[in-house]
């Protein structure tokens, strides 16, 4: 690829604001990875932006931590984020890092990639 960049993005709002917009950008697929998919207004957001790109056409994956992702209803996952979602079984123990680490997301368009 040509004209590579990496953005240093320090705290959760500004993190969120970018990956919403690379989001709302997506034209061919997002392929998502957390490790928590909470049923919060945050998890909303997600979960609408996803089910708006794949009716647009966009292929839309998910993959959840199933403890990280535990308090999150099996109906949200049905019915609000209703897109290919499935469950990794962490068999580790979790570990907290510090306040903000624990819910870390990989998150892959086409053209972005955190």
């Amino acid at each position: 690829m040509v004209d590579n960049q990496v953005k240093l993005l320090q705290d959760g709002p500004i993190t969120y604001t970018a990956m919403f917009a690379a989001l709302s950008q997506a034209k061919d697929q997002i392929n998502m990875e957390t490790h928590i998919f909470e049923e919060d207004e945050v998890g909303r957001r997600f979960a609408e932006l996803l089910v708006k790109k794949q009716a647009e056409g966009v292929q839309v994956n998910v993959i959840y931590d199933s403890v990280g992702s535990l308090n999150t209803t099996r109906a949200f996952f049905l019915t609000t984020c209703a897109v290919p979602a499935y469950a990794s079984l962490n068999t580790t123990r979790s570990t907290r890092f510090g306040p903000g680490t624990n819910g870390s997301s990989i998150i892959g368009t086409t053209a972005s990639c955190w």
